[in-house]
């Protein structure tokens, strides 16, 4: 963990991959080690919202006093309370296109502080599709072709891929009413902010 930028941990609750009661014991053990190691946490949460908010404040409480706390709370699909108890605590919330599907959704991103926001793909996943409540938003359509025929110049269909960041911004950017070329300044500055990256 040490060689990255990062610790990945993650709570999962909407697949059968392991019973909760375990999840929750290693989610702990992960949160107890990110501390020693003092890299950003890059926290994921499906369908364990309560659970994984009341272990991050334990957590905070217990293993990070004197210690830095930060990190993102990436593919953010949850309410605006939770938004507010995330960063209240110092945390950005990450937003890619599972976090824009309803129109709920939509609204959440809305509150998140700019300060605070991060923009990301989650590629190969995570992508914006047609049915999702921001589509409407999106500008920037690519020329995709079935993984079978592919070609460098096209991109492969049913795969989200990193340059469909611009769809995320272009999304973000028109529900909060801020402008892409500002947006995106101020999401690069939080994520060399977080991730102490060189520039």
């Amino acid at each position: 963990m040490t060689g990255s930028y990062k610790c990945f941990l993650t709570l999962i609750y909407s697949e059968e991959f392991c019973p909760k009661d375990i999840q929750k014991e290693y989610f702990d053990i992960q949160l107890k080690l990110a501390s020693d190691v003092k890299l950003p946490l890059f926290l994921h949460c499906r369908a364990a919202h309560d659970d994984f908010l009341q272990m991050i404040k334990n957590a905070r409480q217990s293993y990070f006093q004197g210690k830095p706390f930060r990190g993102v709370v990436h593919s953010f699909d949850g309410t605006d309370e939770m938004v507010k108890c995330f960063t209240d605590m110092g945390l950005y919330i990450g937003v890619n296109g599972c976090s824009l599907k309803n129109q709920s959704n939509l609204e959440v991103v809305q509150k998140i502080p700019l300060g605070r926001l991060l923009l990301e793909t989650d590629a190969p996943w995570c992508d914006i599709r047609r049915t999702h409540a921001g589509y409407r938003f999106v500008k920037t359509h690519h020329t995709y072709r079935k993984h079978n025929s592919w070609d460098e110049s096209y991109m492969v269909k049913g795969r989200n891929e990193p340059a469909n960041l611009v769809q995320v911004l272009e999304v973000v950017s028109a529900v909060k009413g801020v402008s892409e070329e500002e947006l995106a300044e101020i999401t690069y500055q939080n994520s060399i902010d977080l991730f102490s990256l060189p520039i």
